[in-house]
């Protein structure tokens, strides 16, 4: 099975600008899909008054935000035809 690409690789390997704009929206897209499936399971358990799906959603949670904020920057710049800094 071939690995997942990171969001730079897919944006390196992309030669066209449109290219690269669609593969970054699409990845923010799913970023915010993901975000809101999150704080459904947070709002979830919460009513549920279940805390170990809370702090396991809030472990999720953090950890999605850390990881794509880290990439962030790094897209940006590609997409602005920047070198990776």
């Amino acid at each position: 099975m071939p690995r997942h690409k990171s969001i730079s690789q897919r944006i390196k390997a992309a030669r066209a600008s449109e290219l690269k704009k669609e593969i970054a929206l699409d990845w923010a897209g799913a970023w915010e899909k993901e975000q809101l499936e999150l704080l459904s399971s947070i709002k979830y358990a919460i009513d549920a008054a279940d805390y170990n799906q809370l702090h396991f959603a809030l472990d999720q949670l953090g950890a999605v935000s850390e990881k794509k904020f880290a990439a962030l920057p790094k897209v940006i710049n590609l997409i602005a035809g920047e070198s990776n800094k």
